[in-house]
């Protein structure tokens, strides 16, 4: 696997966790949003891509 498909998958990933991790948190009755900055709009796209 290439170095750069790698970094994509990871982003990919970390976004998924972050996601899930946000949804648990709502449902708990917690109001938790993930901040749409760059990074996290980045890797939201990788996701996408999956």
């Amino acid at each position: 696997m290439a170095q750069g498909n790698q970094v994509k998958n990871g982003k990919a990933f970390e976004y998924a966790i972050a996601k899930v991790y946000c949804e648990h948190i709502n449902q708990q009755g917690v109001n938790a949003v993930l901040v749409e900055n760059e990074a996290c709009v980045q890797a939201r796209g990788y996701y996408e891509e999956c």
